[in-house]
């Protein structure tokens, strides 16, 4: 089983996100060209079919990281964006392609690893998180007054959280 076909450029410029649909049947895998361009794939059955890779209309200079509410119907796109500060998109599945419907930027810090990103079921509650350029972890979110320090890491934060999205 092989991810569909028009890679732009053949290679991918970054590592890839991935999110599935709380039951499974759908897996989002999404990645940045060489040019920039953030570009997606679906699976479907658990992977069985995948569509040609698509682009998303979003510009990333790092991997893309992904969140899926519980029904697979809205797909959440956070990048680090060429001015170094973190972007979330907003995407509804059911659409044909995966261009988003939303895009906001996430404050005015300048980050510099690619995003970690989480959801609750219903998507209401999102996180994400990256390294600041001083090194500390930040996690915060759309609508969040400010972002909390975790402390100092070398690498790109990998999120969870739980259905509810308070934990």
């Amino acid at each position: 089983m092989t991810a569909g076909t028009g890679c732009p450029g053949g290679k991918f410029a970054t590592g890839a996100g991935v999110a599935c649909s709380a039951d499974g049947s759908r897996v989002y895998v999404a990645a940045t060209a060489k040019d920039g361009n953030v570009h997606a794939t679906i699976g479907f059955d658990g992977g069985a079919r995948w569509t040609d890779w698509m682009p998303t209309g979003v510009r990333s200079i790092a991997s893309p990281a992904l969140a899926c509410s519980a029904d697979g119907a809205t797909l959440f796109l956070a990048t680090l964006g060429e001015d170094r500060r973190l972007y979330e998109s907003v995407v509804d599945t059911r659409q044909s392609d995966l261009r988003p419907t939303a895009g906001t930027r996430i404050g005015s810090l300048r980050f510099r690893s690619a995003p970690g990103c989480a959801c609750s079921g219903d998507g209401a509650r999102r996180w994400i998180g990256a390294v600041g350029d001083d090194g500390q972890l930040r996690v915060g979110g759309p609508g969040r007054a400010g972002w909390s320090e975790l402390g100092e890491v070398i690498s790109a934060p990998a999120l969870a959280c739980s259905t509810d999205g308070k934990r």
